[in-house]
């Protein structure tokens, strides 16, 4: 195993990082560690408009910044540690998270913390929030990363993002704020961030051989370019999106799903779908294989049948992305959608552009 600790708190560049490091060094794992300054990190299929706080953003001059997972939006700050892991894939296995969370939370519980594996990707303290995880695929590769909520603001955390109420509505708790917590805050014995991160380190090398890893002068030049076409970029962090004539959503175990669709002459001219699902994969197959067809049930399963719809909605079934295309009570109908950004459609300035 290689590991690397990410001087680099630049959120474009460290995730620009991330793609060269699961498209480019193929041969070795890796195991990163990294922080960014304060930035949100949008999930690969959210709206931005509707995760985030635009005039707190605005205001407090924090980074938006769209990854290549799925999952939720995030806020980060430096006392957010993220980790990520690098590794081969065989399509004939699952991409399961535990393989990837629980030595972690092993970690965790080595401290003296109650932690456990929870829900799809999270890893929790005594009922709090302290990590979330999600994956991408390319290829024969595989790249699992997650969220510390180490000494974060917590505060800053519940400004800028916008709780959902579709996520929250079967929960207890009324907020963002009230579900996380910070490791430091639960720890019986003062810890550093410094500690906590040469510990985990020491912890997830402790059985097999480690070696230091350092990007050479053209692989930065290859990540500096990535982070500025791509992860600077507005069409990649906000879209764009065409009018549209039908837009639906509901939340499932697997996720949120909204899909928005514009109708010509009953065919479905372009597609577009948000939610914070764990797809690993970019779901621009998926959408191109909706345009086109007539709008009708039938078609829509017959041209999404043949697809691995797990890679591009995680855990939201073939049958579950039917109920929201054709809904039983009369979908919300809106003609004039020019102006809201779409996270994956057809089309799209990046549509197909995450590796």
């Amino acid at each position: 195993m290689k590991y690397y600790q990410n001087p680099c708190t630049d959120p474009c560049y460290n995730l620009a990082l991330e793609e060269y490091l699961l498209n480019e060094e193929t041969t070795d794992d890796f195991f990163l560690l990294w922080q960014n300054r304060p930035s949100v990190i949008l999930g690969l299929n959210q709206n931005a408009l509707e995760e985030i706080r635009e005039d707190e953003v605005s205001l407090r001059g924090i980074s938006v910044v769209r990854r290549t997972t799925g999952g939720g939006a995030v806020y980060h700050d430096l006392g957010n540690l993220n980790f990520s892991f690098f590794t081969d894939f065989s399509p004939e296995q699952p991409a399961a998270m535990r393989q990837f969370l629980e030595p972690v939370t092993a970690y965790l519980c080595s401290l003296g913390l109650p932690a456990a594996v929870d829900g799809r990707n999270d890893i929790v303290v005594s009922g709090r929030k302290v990590s979330g995880s999600a994956q991408r695929i390319n290829g024969g590769r595989i790249l699992h990363h997650g969220t510390l909520l180490f000494d974060s603001d917590l505060s800053a955390l519940s400004r800028v993002l916008k709780p959902r109420d579709d996520k929250f509505q079967s929960k207890s708790t009324k907020s963002v704020r009230s579900r996380v917590a910070n490791i430091r805050k639960l720890l019986s014995v003062p810890v550093t961030l410094n500690e906590f991160r040469d510990g985990l380190v020491q912890w997830l090398t402790r059985d097999r051989p480690v070696s230091l890893w350092t990007p050479s002068s053209s692989a930065v030049r290859k990540i500096r370019l990535l982070a500025q076409e791509k992860y600077a970029s507005k069409s990649w962090n906000y879209g764009s999106a065409p009018a549209c004539t039908f837009r639906n959503q509901k939340r499932f175990p697997g996720g949120s799903l909204e899909i928005l669709f514009e109708i010509t002459e009953n065919r479905i001219e372009h597609a577009g779908i948000y939610g914070d699902f764990l797809a690993t994969e970019d779901s621009s197959p998926l959408l191109q294989a909706l345009g086109g067809i007539p709008y009708q049930k039938e078609e829509v399963q017959s041209a999404l049948s043949p697809l691995p719809l797990h890679r591009y909605l995680g855990g939201i079934s073939l049958e579950e992305f039917l109920s929201v295309c054709f809904p039983s009570e009369p979908p919300v109908e809106e003609t004039n959608f020019e102006s809201k950004p779409m996270a994956a459609m057809i089309h799209s300035p990046y549509a197909g552009s995450a590796q």
